[in-house]
């Protein structure tokens, strides 16, 4: 689409209809490509869009329900093709590219965030451009280098690790479609790179921590000693292979990455400093990491390859300024000692055009003088690397006056292996944290029979003994994690369905 100067704009499957119509009406869109199971849904909402001219479907269609579809698209005025028969007729009608110019748009990418009304973000060629231009230091990349794409393409992260692999002469394979079974593809796949956000890299480090370090008896006692004699080594030598640990590794875990597997990468989210470390060191990986937003094309900082530290995001990217803005209603300032802290701000050539047909939001995040007004909070260290604090809007107050930042408190709570996923909540009326939790089902069940006996999955949640036993647990878990006490929660409540997009209870991202 690019090279005939259109505007791409992708967006998720599991949009409810109401952001769904709202996206399409708002870019006017005349043409969506859709996999045929979807086709029906647009066919639904099509007298509330009044610029859907064509769909085409990446799938090939049976006879019969392409006839009955066809029918009901052509009683509405909207064509209906097969994504073969638009390749067919391009190779038979070529036309002459056009190039674009940098500043001309590329992409319109809807940001989910949690407001009612999605965010068209502008991307410019110059800025997709500037940010696969960055220096990208990956010697391992050969001929037949593989990388894997299991990201949303619709999110900015996705699409840029794919353009790059392209870009540096990688070949990319698909995964099945099965979040389950990701694991299983990659060691199928070996590709030499992993991409991935915080909830797989959480996943990642309870899975190999269980069946090492964390293990019981003798295997644990050997694992744990082993362990701290590679990661002893590595902090004076850098290097990242270890004999000893890495046969006793691959006993327990195997290749879960591949045997070709060489770098990780995280963004998206934060990261915590255990996870990023013991994951580098437990398989043997450059950990790379980095800080950035929609708005900013997926560039901000990234970690310097040979940077042995886990407590910051890196150093801001060749083609990005950065500095920190006074935040006075949290305490936070430029100004503080030892390190500045304040609200992060971008400026440079990966910035977004702005706020599709949204002026007045562009001018709330973009300052007079081109700066990107993140919404989070960061501190520089004294290398100059930034550490991310929380974000502004996410801090609440509790009744007696203290600030909480809750993805950190989230963050130090999902480390622990019963945890799958938590929810905290607090407010100014309140003195204290509540959290919604979803257990880690493999090891929640034995621990909990150990402690009440044999029971069922869902009763065990709702059992008053285990949710009080594993209150305590936590606190004890979040005591020795640093948490203070009025960061830990007083009460929670235990669920047995977890939070997924399709129960509106997540973010597409």
């Amino acid at each position: 689409a690019s090279v005939y100067g259109l505007i791409v704009c992708p967006l998720y499957e599991t949009l409810g209809p109401n952001a769904l119509e709202y996206c399409l009406t708002h870019t006017e869109t005349s043409i969506v490509i859709v996999s045929k199971s979807l086709i029906k849904r647009l066919l639904n909402l099509s007298k509330k869009l009044p610029f859907l001219k064509a769909i085409i479907s990446l799938d090939s269609f049976e006879n019969s329900a392409y006839k009955s579809l066809f029918l009901e698209a052509s009683q509405k005025n909207i064509f209906l093709y097969e994504f073969t028969q638009i390749e067919k007729f391009g190779r038979q009608h070529f036309r002459e590219h056009i190039p674009p110019q940098p500043d001309d748009l590329f992409i319109i990418m809807y940001t989910s965030g949690t407001t009612d009304v999605p965010k068209g973000v502008m991307i410019s060629h110059g800025n997709f451009v500037a940010t696969l231009c960055l220096p990208f230091d990956f010697p391992e990349v050969s001929p037949g280098s593989r990388s894997i794409s299991y990201l949303p393409l619709v999110h900015m992260y996705g699409l840029k690790f794919e353009f790059s692999s392209i870009m540096r002469g990688m070949s990319i394979g698909y995964f099945s479609g099965d979040q389950n079974r990701l694991f299983e593809d990659v060691q199928v796949l070996q590709p030499i790179s992993f991409p991935g956000v915080p909830r797989i890299f959480n996943k990642l480090y309870k899975s190999i921590k269980a069946v090492t370090v964390d293990a019981t008896g003798e295997e644990g006692e050997i694992a744990r000693q082993l362990y701290q004699k590679k990661l002893e080594h590595f902090k004076k030598t850098g290097e990242l292979k270890y004999e000893e640990w890495d046969k006793f590794a691959e006993k327990k875990i195997g290749k879960i990455l591949g045997a070709n597997i060489k770098r990780l990468f995280s963004s998206s989210a934060p990261l915590s400093e255990d996870v990023t470390e013991f994951l580098r060191i437990a398989l043997g990986v450059i950990f790379d990491r980095g800080y950035a937003q929609t708005e900013s094309t997926g560039t901000g900082t990234r970690v310097l390859v040979g940077d042995l530290l886990t407590s910051h995001v890196g150093a801001p990217a060749p083609c990005i300024e950065i500095k920190l803005v006074d935040v006075p209603s949290l305490d936070y300032y430029s100004t503080d000692k030892p390190n500045p802290r304040g609200e992060i701000c971008f400026r440079g050539a990966t910035i977004m055009k702005g706020y599709f047909k949204d002026e007045k939001r562009t001018r709330e995040v973009i300052d007079e003088e081109g700066w990107l007004h993140t919404g989070d909070v960061g501190e520089f260290d004294d290398r100059g690397c930034l550490k991310i604090i929380t974000r502004v809007k996410h801090i609440f107050k509790l009744a007696q006056g203290e600030y909480i930042a809750p993805e950190k408190v989230e963050n130090i709570y999902l480390k622990n292996l019963l945890i799958s996923q938590i929810f905290i909540h607090g407010d100014e009326f309140q003195s204290f944290l509540v959290a919604i939790i979803i257990p880690n089902k493999i090891n929640f069940i034995p621990w909990a029979n150990e402690i009440v006996g044999d029971l069922d999955y869902e009763t065990l949640a709702g059992n008053k003994v285990i949710i009080n036993e594993l209150l305590k647990h936590l606190n004890e878990h979040g005591k020795n994690n640093g948490l203070k006490g009025f960061e830990q929660v007083k009460a929670i409540h235990l669920d047995t369905v977890p939070f997924s997009v399709e129960n509106g209870l997540l973010t597409q991202t």
